[in-house]
């Protein structure tokens, strides 16, 4: 089953591809407040499309984000931005992921993990981002397309540690 944000992603993607995009573009220029604004059921349905109406978008995107507004679905509307961006991607063969570490990492064996990756994705582009997790202790575990590979400290003295208990009794 898919989710209310995945549906208005779609939606929005078979509408207009590039309109998908400025979606985006708007989730990443509204704050907390700005939102808000929209999500609140005090606030007017018509001062709202005054807002909206004032941001240079497409008629296909306005009209979207009009109907967001009628059906109150605007907290819905980071899951949708979300959406959007794997549409996006999975249009373009790229697939995203996370390299987690506890230090932080060098730019050129951010490249080696992500050649690395690569291999498991042959026809898609591989784009990590790196975040930090002091909890591994040294190592790191990388989550993209769905798999992880971890090859963190912590992951080997739990694996350790499993064993041991396997023969203890």
């Amino acid at each position: 089953m898919h989710s209310v944000g995945d549906l208005y992603a779609k939606t929005l993607f078979e509408l207009e591809a590039e309109g998908a995009l400025q979606i985006c573009e708007l989730k990443k220029a509204l704050s907390a407040e700005d939102l808000s604004f929209f999500c609140s059921s005090l606030i007017p349905v018509s001062d709202k499309f005054k807002v909206l109406d004032q941001i240079p978008f497409s008629e296909n995107v306005l009209r979207f984000l009009h109907r967001l507004t009628l059906n109150n679905r605007w907290s819905y509307f980071g899951q949708i931005c979300e959406s959007v961006e794997k549409l996006v991607d999975e249009k373009q063969g790229v697939v995203r992921g996370v390299i987690y570490t506890a230090k932080p990492l060098l730019e050129g064996d951010k490249k080696t993990v992500e050649a690395s990756v690569q291999k498991f994705f042959k026809n898609r582009k591989v784009l990590l981002k790196v975040q930090q997790k002091e909890d591994l202790i040294n190592g790191l575990r990388v989550e993209v397309g769905g798999m992880s590979f971890d090859d963190s400290i912590l992951h080997h003295l739990q694996h350790f540690k499993a064993q041991v208990r396997k023969y203890e009794n």
